[in-house]
């Protein structure tokens, strides 16, 4: 494998690490420091991101994309994210369901929601997967009860499907103009078996975002609560087979979670860079603090951490495009390896500002927020690791 870069990608990259340190990282303590999270979202950002192209690159050429694959996907959310880790995250969302909707609709379903979508720079995309009782359940893929995994239901009644449940810490419920939601259609079998997709407008009648959830961390990414109340929508909103949820996440969401990782990459280098700075200029001891050996040692393994951990991220995503078996397992390795060196450099980071790191008028606090924050997306590192080791160490059955 080849990871020299390519013209578009060396084209990408800079728009994306461009458009992050001029747009993004300006606003991202301004938005952080917001006290009700549900005011935070940048639509204005979201909107000139889209107009430069960042919000459709996945996208196949047909349909007015680049056609990217994961590993330029990486490259350009590791650049977004090293501006801001909340931004980086929503606007990865419309990468997959976009690719959704291009590439698992019928006709008729890509002209009623992929033509309106490519023409609105607004339209913001959501997933509505985990509930209140399972979340790590779905990470590890327990499914030996009927009560495990996503219990939301859609029943079929005459011409329309009716939605009934909950769904939390999910990404834009309160600003995404539809959401692609995982739904029980056959409760008499393991869930991994009887779930489906639909596509559901937000402006549906019985679909309520009822919060959005304050966290330590990626404040601006809104994780909202949503709630379906005899929520009724056309038969035709079923994406994909019935009862073929499953694989179609499998397919469509391959690499979403050395995406997370890359997040965290993108903290972890932000708080680096911040920390490289300030060590350039802060005096003790007669001498800049980066002539220290204890301080230049400490840096050293940052980036050092930093380089390794970038390295199997792009080998995993390398891997989901071309080796999908090997790509399962080293993404998964990928995300929990990744998010917990991020969370050991910006905490480095934090000691070589001092007492200085804590204060909110410098920015490495909140990289070590969002760093921790990031430990928990897509199921804990546990649950991530209970189901690797299902993959590497298989149990005869």
């Amino acid at each position: 494998m080849d990871f020299s870069l390519s013209e578009e990608q060396r084209e990408l990259q800079a728009v994306a690490r461009g458009f992050a340190r001029e747009r993004v990282r300006p606003r991202s303590r301004e938005l952080d420091r917001l006290a009700d999270p549900a005011t935070a979202w940048p639509a204005d950002l979201f909107r000139e991101a889209s107009k430069l192209g960042l919000r459709t690159f996945k996208l196949p050429r047909e349909f007015g994309g680049r056609g990217a694959d994961t590993l330029t996907e990486l490259i350009v959310l590791e650049e977004l994210c090293t501006g801001d880790v909340a931004f980086g995250s929503s606007l990865a969302h419309p990468w997959r369901e976009g690719l959704m909707l291009a590439l698992a609709t019928t006709d008729a379903q890509r002209e009623r929601f992929l033509k309106p979508y490519l023409a609105n720079d607004d339209a913001m995309t959501s997933l509505g997967i985990t509930e209140p009782h399972a979340g790590s359940d779905n990470a590890s893929g327990f499914d030996a009860e009927l009560s495990a995994g996503p219990q939301t239901s859609a029943i079929l009644d005459g011409d329309h499907w009716v939605l009934n449940g909950r769904k939390i810490f999910i990404t834009a419920g309160n600003v995404a103009t539809f959401m692609l939601v995982m739904a029980r259609t056959d409760p008499s079998v393991p869930w991994r078996r009887g779930v489906s997709f639909f596509i559901v407008p937000t402006d549906t009648q019985g679909y309520r975002c009822i919060r959005v959830m304050d966290k330590l961390g990626l404040r601006p990414n809104p994780n909202t609560e949503v709630v379906f109340e005899n929520c009724r929508i056309p038969a035709d909103n079923l994406l994909g087979p019935l009862n073929g949820g499953l694989a179609l996440l499998a397919r469509y969401g391959m690499g979403s979670k050395v995406k997370e990782g890359v997040k965290s990459l993108g903290a972890a280098r932000a708080a680096f860079e911040e920390a490289v700075a300030f060590a350039k200029t802060r005096v003790q001891g007669g001498k800049k603090i980066i002539e220290h050996q204890s301080i230049r040692h400490r840096l050293v393994e940052m980036a050092g951490d930093i380089e390794m951990c970038r390295s199997l991220c792009w080998r995993a995503g390398w891997s989901c495009d071309h080796d999908p078996s090997g790509g399962l397992k080293l993404q998964t390795m990928a995300k929990t390896k990744t998010c917990e060196m991020a969370a050991k450099v910006t905490v480095q980071a934090l000691e070589i500002f001092g007492g200085y790191g804590v204060l909110k008028e410098n920015p490495v606090e909140k990289f070590v927020r969002d760093a921790v924050t990031m430990l928990h997306t897509t199921g804990g590192s546990d649950a991530l690791r209970d189901g690797l080791a299902d993959l590497l160490f298989p149990v005869p059955s």
